[in-house]
């Protein structure tokens, strides 16, 4: 059984597509959120890889986000996940 460590899915968000679609969304702002945020959305997209929005809502709702870029997290989330779609 292998295990990835928090900072082991970091790095592997910072060099991949889930960094593209953050970036594409404009989701980081005060920064306050951002690590539960993006851990949060790579646990998520582990387990689901077709993603409705209340599915990501649900996932997402323990983590707060100052500046309320939900919506765009939410985009985010669901733009990363058509993207692994397509690489494997």
């Amino acid at each position: 059984m292998s295990s990835t460590t928090k900072p082991g899915k970091l790095r592997s968000f910072y060099s991949g597509t889930d960094k593209k679609a953050w970036m594409e969304f404009n989701v980081p702002q005060c920064g306050y959120c951002q690590s539960g945020q993006i851990m949060g959305a790579i646990a998520f997209l582990e387990r689901e890889r077709q993603p409705t929005d209340r599915a990501i809502d649900e996932w997402m709702s323990g983590n707060i986000c100052r500046c309320g870029t939900y919506v765009r997290i939410r985009e985010a989330i669901k733009r990363a996940a058509q993207s692994i779609g397509k690489e494997g």
